[in-house]
């Protein structure tokens, strides 16, 4: 190989874990701690009342760092520990960063990638936060600390920095700034001699690790510019920093460079690494936005799959090319590197699920075997070997031209050849350029940004990713600063994108009394829904009539919306928008302690906060409503116990007056003796009665009490969850406000509405308390589509998806002449028209065990509560399916069906009273016990809110076992009933027609088929063969389901 010289055996890819102390929100929460670490294993605790194999995993690892606590904070910031336990910064460079150093100068490609949930550490591992400098700071650092150390005549180093975001499988440049990027990105390219490279991705010379560091902090900087213009967002970004490293050796006239990429990579957070979309959502396919982390998990595990010698005798796909994320680090897994994860763990048992998905992640990694070589490499000859290829692609390309003769196939592989040529020459261009001129050039294409005069009153920006806070500044030295979008007619010195943001949005504006903030009132919209341009003056006009006002100005000041011009004070947070959030700042004010105190609590999260506080309220009173309802129940319950108390302690009084009468009553005469001692006997009957009814008042009491606590304690926790959920919501709708103006604005009559759920539980409940303890309420967005008169539901992953679609459908909206929408195949705010659920309804199995047949019309319920009538029935049979079962076979006791099979028919006959709105096209659904199929009957047909389905479907169970007795006594079937809206009926028969025409269309396109008859002897004789073997298909299939079907607790078949 022309770049190997040295090859070094396989090499698996070394893994650390990393637990963060607990952030705020679950400090909170009273989260515990469910991971602990001893030496290099990670134990991680679930919730004990799981099932069994859930309350403890153990992992092992080549490093478990505890970072969680075991430390205090010096006055300089710095993370100080006060225990042997602790891992500070320093000692996680010591064991990784080193380790990629010693690597990198052997002349080996080292890769390190930082990978977790959101929020879990992975930045701060990476990039590290205030005095807490992370790995990429402190390496930078200590590459030209060596570099000073060994320098000679004979040796120069050259150090290169690129930095690089993939956002939705695009990439940019991030030294780049973001006006002059293009739309579709940088391309990823190939080459034999070069091997995968980004095309035309800047690379700067650096000679020093201030020039490092400041080629960070303009990364950085442009990428807060690039998300305020976009509208992404950095948690579903992954950034790659490179670090290319040459040393250059001349011995006796002879020259020898070793070469070195030191890839540094923070992924996006891991919470979407199985997500391409939500679950059943039609356009996961073209959701481009999970895409490289779900793909970064298919070749780790197809890579670990190898590596663990699975599939022998056959290949195993790599699915390297699957997305941009791969195909760049495609070295750094499997490949030519040495490479190194650090996963990022949140020691909160609320975060359970996200860490422990992020162990196993970690525990499939570090099976990858990677070989890495040492890259030495004369650069003169591949110079001379790139020209080769070139010239070959040339010649190539002259031969396809000559052959072009209109073929698409033809065209687009010149296109692509031209590519190719193109990308080569650019890379080859780049190597003959020496390093003193690249350093020359470095210099002349400085940060040519305006400089900003922090000592006038100014705006800095806040971002959820700590990284990315304060790394833009606006001052306020000239008495007019405007707000806007880059195509604003006026130019704006603030320039925004996303959603909610106007052409012109709003001006600050100072004068002797300070600043002043005036949000602009709308203009008028064209046919293209964007606002009109507008006329010379007008921003004379604008300042004339800055006390107007503005109704829904998305000009937000300390969480509240402002409709006129509002002075500003020093600390003030301003959201413009739904995103894009400053803080206001007055230099020279003396400043109280306290003030002190305050500003060190504001962030991103803080200032959002305050605009949460407000959808808070509206549903506050939601809230109160509902408790209030629940302790107006507990108080009837008090009530209704209290009178049946009062009405025993009666009759014991009527009982005791009795007895006094008998003891007190005066006998005249012997004869009367008799009488007296059957009294007595009968005092003595009322005594013990009364004594076994205190005795039963007790325990009623005691039980009663009991009961209360548990209501109580079931109250007190839907109470926390309702906290919980509160503030999910309040998290949840700005961003359903988002999609409601991105709607609005690119004029779709489309309305999103966040709504709690009361999700109704599949199993059946027994009491009212378990009823109410099982109920849990979730988030569902409802999609009112008035375009094509449909409502439909999404759950919040697949809004979230959605929403990210929207937003970049908003920003070519924006930013394109003449935009078209697309078919609603690939509209993100459509769904094709399914059916609904009314309600579900559960019939209990209890007769069934006694092979009684038990007519009954059991309730629909709902999350809006009782919703209809089903007439079920379930009939026992004989194995021939014959209702009349003889007396001799009806057990005496359930126990009695041990061993034996049971035979029965589900018998569905009608519904009654469904919603007027969802009683089209009405079917039920439901599943039988261990079966995973699904039972459905035919369609009513029309609508009725008394729909027929005359269902009936035989069912066997070859072995009652008693898991399968205790089911039956104890549990219920349940049955779901689904429905269509007239409207959405409507759409199923265009969906119906239109797939027909397409089969039409498909059977008139098909080719003509020779019969069996005219084949030839060869074809004849391989239609036997393939014939052949799917029947021995069909054999083995058959015998294995036998197999299976002999093995189960109960196997039910049609």
């Amino acid at each position: 190989n022309k770049l190997c010289i040295q090859l070094e055996r396989g090499m698996s890819v070394k893994v650390a874990v990393r637990v963060r102390p607990f952030n705020d929100r679950e400090r909170e929460k009273n989260s515990k701690c469910c991971i602990e670490m001893n030496g290099k294993s990670t134990l991680i605790r679930g919730d004990p009342s799981q099932e069994k194999g859930k309350a403890v995993h153990t992992f092992t690892f080549d490093h478990s760092f505890w970072s969680h606590d075991g430390f205090e904070i010096d006055s300089n910031g710095f993370n100080v520990p006060i225990n042997d336990k602790y891992v500070d910064q320093k000692h996680v460079f010591d064991v990784l960063g080193k380790e990629v150093l010693d690597n990198a100068w052997k002349g080996y490609h080292c890769c390190l990638f930082a990978y977790g949930q959101t929020g879990a550490g992975k930045s701060y591992s990476m990039i590290g936060y205030g005095a807490n400098k992370g790995i990429v700071p402190i390496a930078a650092d200590e590459i030209f600390n060596r570099i000073e150390n060994s320098k000679s005549d004979t040796k120069k180093y050259e150090v290169t920095f690129s930095m690089l975001e993939i956002y939705n499988e695009k990439i940019q440049d991030l030294l780049m700034k973001p006006d002059k990027r293009t739309k579709e990105g940088l391309k990823v390219r190939e080459s034999k001699l070069a091997g995968v490279f980004v095309e035309k991705l800047s690379k700067h010379p650096v000679d020093s690790y201030a020039a490092i560091e400041s080629k960070m902090n303009e990364g950085n900087k442009n990428k807060t510019i690039g998300e305020t213009l976009m509208n992404s967002t950095s948690s579903r970004a992954h950034t790659i920093i490179a670090i290319e490293f040459k040393q250059i050796t001349i011995e006796g006239g002879r020259k020898t460079e070793k070469f070195s990429v030191i890839n540094l990579v923070d992924l996006a957070g891991s919470e979407r690494a199985n997500k391409t979309g939500a679950s059943g959502d039609r356009l996961k396919e073209g959701c481009a936005i999970n895409k490289s982390l779900t793909t970064l998990g298919q070749v780790i595990n197809a890579l670990a799959d190898i590596a663990l010698g699975k599939g022998k005798g056959k290949k195993i796909n790599v699915p390297y090319r699957e997305s941009v994320l791969t195909r760049i680090l495609q070295s750094a897994l499997g490949g030519n590197s040495k490479t190194i994860m650090i996963c990022a763990l949140s020691p909160a048992n609320i975060n359970y699920e996200e860490t422990m998905s992020t162990l196993r992640y970690a525990d499939r990694a570090k099976k990858i075997q990677n070989k890495a070589v040492v890259n030495e490499s004369p650069q003169d000859k591949m110079i001379r070997e790139l020209k080769e290829e070139n010239k070959k692609l040339r010649e190539m390309l002259e031969k396809n031209i000559g052959n072009l003769s209109g073929d698409p196939k033809a065209q687009k592989m010149i296109e692509k050849l031209s590519e190719q040529l193109e990308a080569n020459n650019i890379y080859m261009q780049e190597m003959e350029k020496s390093w003193e001129q690249k350093l020359e050039e470095a210099k002349l294409t400085k940060d040519d940004s305006s400089h900003v005069d922090l000592t006038f009153p100014h705006i800095t920006n806040m971002n959820e990713d700590p990284q990315l806070n304060c790394k833009v500044f606006y001052d306020f030295k000239n008495p007019q600063v405007l707000v806007g979008r880059k195509n604003s007619p006026i130019p704006c010195q603030v320039v925004l994108g996303g959603i909610g943001i106007r052409t012109t949005h709003a001006v600050f504006v100072t004068g002797k009394d300070g600043v002043e903030l005036a949000p602009l009132p709308h203009a008028p919209r064209n046919s293209h829904g964007d606002e009109e341009e507008m006329k010379e003056g007008s921003l004379d006009i604008i300042l004339e009539n800055l006390d107007r006002v503005v109704q829904k100005s998305n000009v937000f000041v300390n969480g509240n919306e402002i409709t006129t011009r509002t002075a500003l004070k020093n600390y003030d947070r301003i959201v413009f928008g739904t995103n894009a959030v400053f803080l206001f700042k007055i230099p020279g004010i003396e400043e109280s302690e306290e003030e002190k105190a305050e500003y060190l609590k504001i962030d991103f999260e803080f200032a959002q906060n305050e605009i949460m506080q407000k959808y808070e309220r509206i549903r506050q009173a939601e809230s109160e409503e509902k408790d209030r309802k629940q302790k107006e129940e507990l108080v009837k319950l008090q009530e209704k116990h209290k009178g049946e108390v009062n009405e025993m302690e009666k009759n014991m009084a009527k009982m005791q007056k009795e007895l006094e009468d008998l003891n007190t009553k005066n006998i005249k005469n012997q004869s009367e003796v008799a009488e007296l001692t059957e009294a007595k006997s009968e005092a003595e009957k009322l005594k013990q009665e009364i004594q076994k009814m205190e005795e039963e008042k007790k325990n009623l009491m005691k039980a009663q009490i009991e009961k209360e606590k548990e209501q109580e304690r079931a109250i007190e926790q839907k109470r926390i969850e309702t906290g919980e959920l509160k503030h999910k919501l309040a998290l949840f709708l700005p961003k359903v406000n988002e999609a409601n103006l991105s709607a609005q604005e690119m004029g779709r009559n489309i309305i999103f509405e966040a709504k709690l759920v009361d999700l109704i539980p599949e199993t059946m409940s027994l009491t009212p308390l378990e009823v109410f303890k099982s109920r849990t309420t979730d988030i569902r967005v409802w999609v009112n589509n008035h375009e094509d008169g449909i409502t439909y539901m999404w759950d919040e992953e697949k809004f979230d998806d959605r929403l990210e679609l929207i937003k970049n459908m908003y920003m070519d909206f924006k930013n394109e002449d003449t935009f078209t929408f697309p078919e609603k195949e690939e509209d993100p705010f459509f769904d094709p028209p399914d059916a609904q659920l009314i309600g579900q309804g559960y019939y209990m199995l209890k007769g069934l065990a006694y092979l009684i047949d038990n007519p009954n019309e059991i309730t629909l319920i709902s999350s809006e509560g009782v919703c209809g009538k089903l007439l079920v029935n379930i009939i026992p049979t004989d194995e021939n399916g014959n209702e009349e079962i003889p007396e001799d076979n009806i057990p005496d006791t359930p126990e009695q069906l041990l061993e034996e099979s049971l035979h029965f028919i589900v018998e569905i006959k009608e519904a009654r009273d469904l919603p007027e709105d969802f009683c089209t096209h009405v079917h039920c659904e439901y599943q039988f016990y261990l079966d995973d199929k699904k039972y459905e009957t035919s369609s009513s047909g029309g609508k009725s809110r008394n729909p027929n389905f005359n269902y009936r479907m035989q069912h066997h169970i070859d072995l009652v076992t008693q898991k399968c007795l205790d089911y039956l006594m104890t549990n219920a079937i349940c049955i779901k009933v689904y429905g269509y809206t007239d409207a959405t009926v409507k759409q199923v028969k265009k969906k119906v027609e239109k797939a027909q025409q397409k089969l039409v269309l498909q059977q008139q396109n098909l080719p003509q088929f020779t019969s069996p008859e005219k084949f030839s002897p060869t074809a004849k004789k391989e239609t036997t063969k393939m014939k052949r073997l799917n029947q021995q298909k069909r054999e083995q299939h058959a015998k294995k389901n036998k197999k299976k079907g002999a093995k189960g607790d109960c196997v039910i078949f049609q």
